[in-house]
């Protein structure tokens, strides 16, 4: 089932209204099977891909709100999250209820057991256009952020660097970008070396620019990064760097992208 909802993920990227009501299908089902932990794994998937993510936010703005079918779906997941017993897609799919209430309530959830698949819905919350839903899920998410960046920096950064240019989408990123300057060089590693292309091109870009990447780093980017726009890059700033006798074989193999159409050397 986890490869189905995948699938239907994965489609609903760029697909229309209806590989969005797939997913939303999918998500249900999930959600009514009752088990926690498989519900936990799909949301899991949703959190890897930042974009699906605000896609059904959206969707269920325009879409699900005002359909005969789907919107007895969320009110029911409205009403579980207000009797307390809503399961975590029932949850996520209440944060993006049409009521202020109930997705201040989600949020109040999401917030009381913190999970790594809630937080991109969490992220669209701290730019909700209702002031309270805001500013309990901005609250939440910058103790979330300070208290434990390596569990939670991961699960939001996809989506406030998508959310960013979104209006009220600044608080997040500033409180992610802070995260992320402070976070251990571990953590940098990761984050650059997991996410979708926009995530390890920002982080990329970020951590050049403040020094945090070894000579080692850049040229196993060079050599492994599917990113045609990041790959090339690495061997420049390398090539910038003191490589002597003693790390020849790390800045000295580097391959050399800095060539004219024609093929030869600059």
């Amino acid at each position: 089932m986890l490869s189905a909802l995948v699938q239907s993920a994965s489609e609903a990227v760029a697909g229309g209204w209806q590989a969005l009501d797939r997913l939303v299908d999918h998500l249900v089902g999930f959600d009514r099977m009752g088990d926690t932990e498989l519900a936990g794994e799909a949301l899991a998937q949703l959190q890897a891909m930042p974009r699906v993510v605000a896609r059904l936010d959206e969707h269920a703005r325009r879409v699900l709100w005002w359909s005969d079918f789907y919107a007895p779906l969320i009110n029911e997941a409205a009403k579980r999250v207000r009797d307390n017993i809503a399961g975590p897609i029932a949850i996520a799919l209440a944060s993006t209820h049409g009521d202020g209430h109930v997705r201040e309530a989600a949020v109040a959830r999401m917030l009381a057991v913190p999970d790594p698949g809630w937080m991109p819905f969490l992220v669209l919350r701290t730019s909700d256009w209702v002031k309270p839903v805001r500013d309990r899920a901005r609250a939440g998410l910058a103790l979330l952020l300070a208290d434990d960046p390596r569990t939670h920096l991961p699960a939001v950064l996809g989506m406030t660097l998508l959310a960013r240019a979104r209006l009220r989408g600044g608080f997040a990123y500033t409180q992610a970008l802070a995260a992320l300057v402070n976070a251990p060089q571990s953590l940098r590693d990761e984050l650059l070396a997991n996410g979708d292309t926009a995530q390890r091109r920002f982080v990329f870009d970020l951590g050049l620019g403040l020094g945090w990447w070894s000579p080692k780093t850049l040229f196993a980017i060079a050599v492994t990064e599917p990113d045609r726009r990041t790959r090339p890059r690495p061997p420049r700033s390398c090539a910038g760097r003191r490589c002597g006798p003693s790390r020849p074989t790390l800045c000295g193999g580097l391959p050399d992208t800095r060539t004219h159409r024609s093929g030869r050397s600059r």
